[in-house]
């Protein structure tokens, strides 16, 4: 599990987020609990767990496009 928590930081750390949503960041938060809390007892449930926070936070990330008008007024 040490190896995936470096992992999903180095994938973090690229991810853009907005100062009004954290869609990423909460996404990322989920990964990192399911991570930290995981259990080797209760394997199948936890590995669960961390596969569907896992796939979230990869397949579903928020990247955000800036959308512009551009205006052009050539001087003669």
């Amino acid at each position: 599990m040490n190896e995936l928590s470096i992992l999903v930081d180095g994938a973090y750390q690229h991810l853009p987020d907005r100062a009004d949503l954290y869609a990423n960041k909460q996404r990322y938060d989920a990964v990192k609990n399911a991570i930290t809390t995981y259990n080797s007892r209760q394997e199948l449930i936890d590995r669960g767990i961390v596969e569907n926070a896992v796939r979230a936070f990869i397949e579903q990330p928020d990247v955000f496009r800036i959308e512009a008008t551009p205006d052009v007024n050539p001087r003669v």
